[in-house]
């Protein structure tokens, strides 16, 4: 991996960090799905499995429905 890559998935994790909580985690195992970034043998090693990929995704669309419907008390 490049250095230039390193910088464009820090920077990507940073943006992503600041939208909302999960969006992280599902960036993590996006990259790690497209074989981005390496997590083989690693304690992540979980994060490019598909099931992971799609449980994040899934964490994010609940958080983002759930962020939406809260409608604040008067």
């Amino acid at each position: 991996m490049t250095p230039f890559l390193v910088l464009r998935f820090a920077f990507a994790i940073a943006v992503t960090t600041g939208l909302r909580s999960r969006t992280p985690p599902a960036t993590m195992a996006w990259a790690a799905h497209q074989s981005w970034i390496t997590l083989h043998n690693t304690v992540l090693g979980f994060m490019g499995a598909p099931a992971t990929l799609v449980l994040f995704f899934l964490l994010v669309a609940v958080e983002l429905v759930g962020s939406l419907l809260i409608v604040p008390q008067s």
